[in-house]
């Protein structure tokens, strides 16, 4: 008698970037400058994400969150499981250090696979 195994895969998609109710004010004389209010965002992994919108709707503001080059004024910055919300400047530039010895690692990975297949 031959048995026949079955077996099921479950794919979890990791979550490397997620902002939950992120506001960035800026204080601009007596005026308050709403650059990003209230955004919530989701970004797993092998997601591919394009951020569009009109000038000054707060596209660069976003990246600069994202990219731990600023705090918000309230809400999650959640990068790989860290929340960053909260961190202060040095420990901020240590997570931009790891961000790029990840990307310079992936980028490696990709031109080895690249000169495979063209080579």
């Amino acid at each position: 008698m031959i048995k026949k195994h079955f077996y099921t895969v479950i794919y979890v998609a990791k979550t490397l970037i997620e902002l939950k109710q992120v506001l960035k004010y800026y204080q601009m004389g007596e005026t308050i400058v709403k650059a990003v209010d209230g955004i919530d965002i989701k970004i797993e992994e092998g997601d591919f994400v394009a951020i569009m919108g009109p000038s000054g709707s707060g596209k660069s503001t976003v990246m600069n969150l994202v990219g731990s080059l600023d705090l918000p004024t309230k809400g999650d910055i959640i990068l790989d499981g860290k929340n960053i919300s909260y961190l202060d400047e040095s420990q901020l530039s240590e997570v931009r250090g790891k961000m790029r010895k990840k990307d310079i690692k992936k980028q490696k990975i990709l031109l080895r696979w690249l000169n495979y297949a063209i080579g």
